[in-house]
């Protein structure tokens, strides 16, 4: 019997040191996103007061075997006047791929989340899966015009710890379908691209999300022949 205490005593405080270890190793990475949110919010808040980026919770995941950076439901809101224009996800997860630019792989749902509200009516909810699902990479350093991933001239700085993410880049496929769903009803958005991007393209993240959230919106609604 004591040896079987022993046994089971040894296994939780390995358990509890590799727990420890495997904590300190993400830490830097969640408190990074915790800043980027931070940091993006007054971005736009600067720009437009009435935009607002928040989360329900930022913390470390995949333990024990992986460890990334978890951001339940993603939010941005945009109200102009009576109107309320709303985009978000169930979760984002940030992939570390990179130490020294602060790089993440952005993996997230299929289907994602919109919302449009009027005072005095009923909320129009959406929900919106984008065919092929699109990949996305994330970074610290500034984009691609003004530094790069390759060796040489231009070559992006080691960036700090827990400096937030300032630029993206998306996978853009030469065709992109929207199957947009609202009250059991399916419609489609179709996109082309007059050139696809396969290859990560960094660009800065846009300061004013006003425009962009507006425009999403009132895309969804127009598939439906909502008035705005």
């Amino acid at each position: 019997m004591k040896k079987f205490l022993f046994a089971v005593l040894g296994l939780l405080l390995f358990v509890a040191v590799y727990y420890a270890a495997w904590h300190s190793y993400i830490a830097s990475d969640v408190a990074r996103i915790q800043a980027t949110l931070t940091y993006q919010n007054d971005q736009f808040r600067g720009n437009n007061r009435w935009i607002e980026l928040k989360a329900d919770g930022v913390y470390g995941s995949g333990f024990p075997f992986n460890a990334y950076v978890h951001v339940e439901r993603p939010t941005i809101t945009f109200v102009w006047s009576d109107e309320t224009y709303g985009v978000s996800l169930a979760y984002a997860d940030f992939h570390p791929r990179g130490e020294s630019n602060g790089i993440y792989e952005v993996t997230y749902p299929a289907t994602g989340q919109a919302v449009y509200a009027k005072s005095g009516q009923a909320p129009e909810n959406y929900d919106v899966t984008p065919v092929p699902h699109m990949a996305l990479m994330m970074r610290a350093s500034p984009d691609s015009n003004r530094c790069s991933s390759l060796p040489g001239p231009g070559h992006c700085p080691p960036v700090g710890e827990t400096d937030p993410l300032i630029s993206y880049a998306p996978q853009i496929p030469p065709a992109l379908v929207l199957n947009v769903l609202e009250n059991g009803e399916t419609k489609q958005v179709s996109f082309s691209q007059p050139l696809a991007v396969s290859e990560p393209v960094y660009m800065t993240i846009p300061a004013d999300m006003s425009q962009p959230i507006q425009t999403l919106v009132n895309m969804l609604r127009e598939a439906y022949r909502k008035q705005f």
